[in-house]
C-alpha cells in the first residue's frame, strides 16, 4: 500500500485461561482508531475455551477498520513462546504489536501513536515503543505505581541505543 496510514497493523493477542479478561483485551483492540487492523487471537489450550464465542464477540463488536481476524485454538497447552510464535506467524500486517489476554490498550489511539513513532524514527533506528501503567483487573491505576509511566524513547535515545553492546542495551 502506498499510503502509510493504510498499512495494516496486526495485533498478536495471546491468551491462556483468562475467561474473565479476554473480552476487554479484544475490545481495546477493536476500539483503536487506526484505519486498518488485523487481529490474531491465539488461545493456548485453555480449559473450556470456545473459539466460536471469541469469533462471535469479534463479529458483533468489529468496526470498519478491522480488515481481518484469525482465532487460533490449541487443543493443549503448548507454552507461551510457541503460542506467541503461532500468533505472529498468522499476522498479515506491515506493523505488529503484542497484547496478552489479561491486558488492554489504555487509549483508542495506541496503534496510531505506535505507527507515527515508527514512521518518524530514522531508518537505522532500533526501537521498542510502549507505555506501561500498572493497573488492577478493572484497569484502575494502582496507587503505589500511579507515578510510573514509561514513555517512548526519543530519537536521540534510539540512536544512542543503536551503538550499544547487547549487555549495555539490556542494562539501559
Amino acid at each position: 500500500m502506498d499510503n502509510k496510514t493504510e498499512r495494516i497493523f496486526s495485533v498478536s493477542l495471546i491468551s491462556y485461561n483468562q475467561p474473565d479478561y479476554w473480552r476487554e483485551a479484544v475490545s481495546s483492540v477493536l476500539a483503536q482508531d487506526y484505519p486498518a487492523i488485523d487481529l490474531v487471537f491465539s488461545d493456548d489450550g485453555s480449559p473450556g475455551f470456545s473459539k466460536s464465542e471469541v469469533e462471535e464477540f469479534i463479529e458483533s463488536s468489529r468496526g470498519k477498520n478491522l480488515v481481518s481476524y484469525t482465532v487460533i485454538e490449541h487443543e493443549e497447552n503448548i507454552g507461551t513462546m510457541k503460542n506467541l510464535n503461532d500468533a505472529d506467524a498468522a499476522c498479515t500486517g506491515y506493523y505488529v504489536t503484542h497484547l496478552e489476554g489479561d491486558d488492554a490498550f489504555a487509549t483508542n489511539h495506541v496503534l496510531s501513536d505506535y505507527a507515527k513513532a515508527i514512521e518518524s524514527a530514522p531508518k537505522s533506528a532500533l526501537g521498542v515503543f510502549g507505555k506501561r501503567i500498572a493497573c488492577d483487573e478493572k484497569l484502575r491505576i494502582l496507587p503505589d505505581t500511579s507515578n510510573y509511566v514509561q514513555n517512548y524513547f526519543s530519537i536521540d535515545e534510539m540512536v544512542e541505543m543503536d551503538s550499544m553492546t547487547p549487555r549495555n542495551l539490556y542494562r539501559y
